[in-house]
């Protein structure tokens, strides 16, 4: 059911975030690359897992990284393969839900864009990204805010019809991540950033937007740590 959703919407998620970049207003990519260039030393291997259309891997991979796309969603796989990459070493490939035939000790950063809140075994996958993450390999992840006010708003809005939305199985808030992230074996440092609302596009108003109770994702970076009960 989910990757069947994402492949209809395919086209469209990657026309909007097309949009968003040529009017220089894609927040989510600018957040994760920030946090990539402030953890991982060039060159490197990296990760994107649940990549979409392609467009946070090209990203990274213009940095200067060597970047594998991967995603369930065959139609999102497909956009993603269009994409003209100018010479930047990134490939894409088809994946399943939970990151089992991922390489082991492979690859020195993942990054998980907005993806952990479709996956009901969670567990299951943030443990693959250790497995294939080498030595102090960093994580980087965005998950679903559950203190936020505007994703609240946009949900009564919408009774929670948005199709995605009703797919999610797992939103947190800042604590919550922290705890299911080490009890799978993570901990976070450098604190968090929140983003996605419609204040990001605001000059004036992006600082209030950055705020826990207005962003509806959370970004965080985190490293293998021994597990331990939560």
């Amino acid at each position: 059911m989910v990757s069947s959703l994402f492949d209809e919407t395919a086209g469209t998620f990657a026309a909007g975030t097309d949009e968003q970049l040529a009017r220089n207003r894609y927040t989510r990519g600018e957040r994760f690359v920030e946090a990539v260039l402030a953890s991982t030393a060039r060159p490197a291997d990296v990760l994107d897992y649940g990549c979409g259309p392609g467009r946070l891997a090209q990203l990274i991979g213009r940095q200067g990284y060597r970047v594998l796309g991967v995603d369930s969603s065959r139609g999102m796989i497909e956009e993603a393969r269009r994409l003209d990459l100018g010479g930047a070493a990134v490939r894409f490939e088809l994946c399943d839900e939970h990151g089992d035939g991922l390489e082991s000790n492979r690859y020195q950063a993942v990054v998980c864009s907005s993806v952990i809140e479709y996956v009901k075994d969670y567990r299951r996958l943030l443990g693959n990204f250790s497995r294939c993450l080498k030595h102090q390999g960093t994580m980087i992840l965005s998950y679903a805010n559950r203190h936020s006010l505007w994703r609240r708003y946009a949900d009564w809005r919408s009774c929670r019809r948005e199709p995605h939305h009703a797919l999610q199985h797992n939103l947190w808030n800042l604590e919550e991540c922290e705890r299911q992230l080490r009890s799978c074996g993570f901990a976070i440092f450098g604190g968090a950033k929140f983003f996605d609302s419609p204040l990001d596009q605001h000059r004036i108003l992006a600082a209030i937007g950055k705020l826990e109770l207005v962003g509806t994702l959370g970004l965080v970076t985190a490293r293998h740590v021994e597990t331990t009960r939560s």
